[in-house]
């Protein structure tokens, strides 16, 4: 079941080429303005940031089969609506569906996970995850460049087919569900409000991302302005992902069982030491050093995420709570470039890189301050269900 659930992931980021080559569709190939084109793109964020919630509502409302059928068919609708919109507000609103129903399965897919893979084995399974998606996403960013060079409605349609190809996957080796009846699940909003933890780990998630996307906002911009060609930072990010590549796998099954709380104190810890790094940095060689730092952090971070959250969250309510998860990390990547790039002009290099330090060493004492509660309800959750998994 989890093999066919990453299968699916697999597949449908594979094939994620729109959203990468999106600005160069509108301005080269459908001629609008940089300024509309901005436009567009932010309507396609908003809609990825509403997702979170919208596929984590659904997700224990209808299942979690339905939802992440219903995103992958509706995504591979809405990228041919896009392909043939033809008005700005009809490009916009398309492009609001393509963000929504993109990632509409995600909160479905980790609840999904958390409900067939016993609390044991969840930190290799989230860890599995992330490591399919950047598999994915590094083959569809190069396979996106060949085949735009056909002409940008190969990338829609081809888009397309991999979500219907996800969606089919879900469909022929995922059992269908038994969702919970609306009458028998509690409500997302008060109950998280209640859960300190959850509120805890939803803030630290977006600090967290607020750091992490330093690397494709300032960090560029740092290394263009020490006189290094555009060609050094693609090679660094390229590096980042094959790290990931290789030794995400090996991470999950030696953090896997770990405490996750400590894990990801350790991680955040590794995430901001990296960007200090970055504050002496001029060379391609000491950004390399500072690269490699964080992404190992970024490594520990993906193997305990998903778990926290899926120990946090009863089962009635996995799939909103996985919401909030992602809701926060997609808040995290609106607010860090704009964050970042202000520290950057008003408190220099060294500031802003020092700043993500700091947030590192308060990210991982708030871990170390959560790792009893999360054990308490590791313990409940074992208690409750005996790690028996649960039907998807």
């Amino acid at each position: 079941m989890f093999w066919a659930l990453l299968a699916s992931h697999v597949v449908s980021r594979l094939g994620g080429f729109v959203m990468p080559f999106l600005v160069l569709y509108l301005t080269d190939s459908r001629g609008l303005a940089a300024g509309t084109a901005a436009t567009v793109l932010a309507a396609a964020g908003s809609g990825m940031v509403a997702s979170q919630i919208v596929g984590g509502w659904l997700a224990d409302r209808l299942g979690r089969r339905p939802t992440m059928v219903a995103g992958f068919v509706g995504n591979a609708m809405a990228l041919i609506a896009l392909a043939h919109g033809e008005a700005v507000p009809v490009i916009a609103t398309t492009a609001f569906m393509v963000g929504l129903t993109g990632e509409l399965f995600r909160p479905a897919l980790y609840a999904a996970v958390a409900d067939v893979v016993p609390p044991h084995h969840r930190g290799r399974a989230y860890g599995l995850l992330v490591w399919g998606a950047n598999v994915g996403f590094s083959l569809s960013a190069a396979l996106g460049g060949f085949l735009s060079a056909a002409g940008f409605g190969v990338l829609f349609w081809v888009n397309a087919l991999t979500s219907t190809t996800a969606a089919l996957i879900i469909i022929w080796f995922v059992p269908y569900d038994r969702a919970p009846k609306p009458s028998g699940v509690r409500r997302l909003l008060p109950t998280a409000i209640r859960d300190r933890l959850l509120l805890a780990s939803t803030g630290a998630h977006l600090l967290y991302g607020v750091v992490y996307f330093q690397a494709f906002s300032t960090l560029p911009l740092m290394m263009t302005a020490d006189g290094l060609p555009t060609r050094t930072y693609g090679l660094l990010i390229a590096g980042n992902g094959a790290l990931i590549v290789v030794l995400q796998p090996i991470a999950g099954r030696l953090l896997g069982h770990r405490d996750h709380a400590m894990v990801l104190a350790s991680s955040m810890f590794m995430v901001g030491s990296g960007f200090a790094v970055g504050a002496s940095a001029h060379q391609w060689p000491q950004y390399a050093v500072s690269v490699v730092i964080w992404t190992i952090g970024e490594i520990g971070a993906a193997t305990a995420l998903g778990p926290v959250f899926a120990t946090l969250a009863p089962p009635d309510l996995r799939g909103g709570y996985m919401g909030m998860s992602g809701f926060a990390w997609a808040a995290g990547a609106a607010l860090g470039p704009i964050l970042g790039t202000m520290a950057l002009d008003r408190l220099g290099r060294p500031g802003l890189l020092l700043g993500c330090a700091l947030l590192g060493v308060i990210l991982s004492a708030v871990y170390v301050a959560m790792s009893p509660g999360l054990r308490a309800r590791a313990a409940a959750q074992l208690t409750e269900s005996v790690g028996e998994p649960r039907p998807v």
